[in-house]
């Protein structure tokens, strides 16, 4: 039925969310193809296909807090030492908003801050 291929649409867009960490650009070019040969197969109207694949990935609550870094980036351990060779840039390090966790539930809010912390690491690693 059209019902239940939108519930396994919704059910397949959230775990591929999931999969990506909360990604919405990457699950949905992930499964969006899927989605529409679903759709396709149940009549299910485009706009319609459209709607639960936008929808349902950008209703999951990410809450980001990630790895406590340096200024370099470098992973820090529980007394705050770096760990030897193990760097974190963009989502996967911590403390971008005050040192608490964030919710990202505005499409591109860190994209910045990946590309910028992404450079400063990849700099910092070649001058080593």
């Amino acid at each position: 039925t059209q019902t239940g291929a939108e519930l396994l649409c919704m059910a397949g867009i959230s775990a591929t969310t999931i999969l990506f960490g909360g990604v919405t650009s990457a699950s949905i070019l992930t499964f969006g193809p899927i989605l529409n040969k679903i759709g396709s197969a149940k009549n299910i109207h485009p706009y319609r296909r459209a709607n639960l694949l936008d929808g349902t990935a950008n209703s999951l609550p990410a809450i980001l807090g990630g790895l406590t870094v340096n200024e370099n980036q470098q992973c820090l351990d529980a007394d705050g030492q770096p760990i030897a060779g193990l760097f974190a840039a963009g989502n996967a390090s911590g403390q971008f908003y005050g040192g608490v966790d964030y919710p990202m539930d505005v499409e591109g809010l860190s994209v910045g801050r990946a590309i910028t912390s992404g450079y400063l690491t990849g700099r910092y690693v070649a001058s080593l």
